[in-house]
């Protein structure tokens, strides 16, 4: 079901619609997959060559704890203590496909953005970025919001896991494996997503229930939200910033090492 298009509010203040995220006309985006497309023959190999290119060229930012760093700085004008100049810091944001190239590294909705962009750019169908939940399968207990990449490959449609970094690892699995609970992949691993939303560069299509909140709710704490519902967090973002985004970083850190954990196995 298509809806409005949301706003993406972790831009120092601009405003941005989530669509303009996906960057296939960037000239920086261009030349990736340009590249990307000379080195594959078909289709598959393309996929395939573009899931390396970011497995092996972005890795996930770390603080100096070993938790996901979400946080940025926009610095403009300075020159001297004497002269203007401005700095703001967010504790979250999210980068623009360019700049994600830029600093070689970016969090899920960041690298997840990027490839969709690069997907679009080359010219494969159906391709998208993918907003929703992380669940253990054993017991359906939520262990966080995530974004991944989508596509075609090899007949199907796939996940590409874009925050796995790990040399010779295959962050391809197919939709229909790691969408499902009770697939083989889910119970091996004992993880499986769930899709509320998703969006390439002109549509924002809802899925789940949360599709109308989904972009908010990717700078919140999923269990805090879930206890407390989403208005309540919202407040409590507001007066206690720092907190909350302890608590974003600390679950990305589970859904991350969780999710290498999985796609080690295959």
């Amino acid at each position: 079901m298509k809806k409005s298009i949301p706003t993406v509010p972790w831009r120092w203040g601009e405003k941005y619609k989530v669509t303009e995220f996906i960057q296939n006309n960037n000239q920086a985006i261009l030349e990736i997959a340009s590249y990307i497309k000379e080195e594959g023959k078909s289709p598959d190999d393309i996929v395939l060559n573009l899931s390396h290119y970011i497995r092996d060229n972005f890795f996930y930012p770390l603080n100096n704890i070993g938790n996901p760093s979400t946080s940025g700085s926009l610095l403009r004008y300075r020159f001297s203590l004497c002269k203007f100049h401005f700095k703001k810091s967010e504790d979250y944001i999210w980068g623009l496909p360019c700049e994600t190239v830029n600093f070689g590294c970016g969090y899920c909705a960041e690298t997840a953005n990027l490839a969709t962009s690069i997907l679009i750019a080359i010219g494969i169908p159906n391709s998208w970025v993918v907003l929703g939940e992380i669940r253990r399968a054993k017991d359906n207990s939520l262990l966080g919001y995530h974004a991944w990449a989508e596509c075609p490959y090899q007949g199907k449609q796939h996940v590409m896991e874009t925050t796995v970094d790990e040399k010779d690892v295959n962050i391809l699995s197919p939709t229909s494996s790691a969408y499902q609970r009770c697939s083989d992949w889910a119970i091996q691993n004992n993880i499986y997503y769930i899709p509320q939303s998703r969006y390439n560069e002109s549509e924002y299509v809802g899925e789940g229930p949360l599709a109308g909140n989904m972009v908010f709710l990717m700078g919140m704490p999923a269990k805090r939200v879930l206890i407390m519902g989403f208005d309540r967090t919202v407040k409590e973002q507001r007066r206690k910033s720092r907190k909350i985004r302890s608590e974003l970083n600390q679950e990305a850190r589970i859904v991350t090492r969780l999710l290498l954990e999985a796609y080690r196995k295959g």
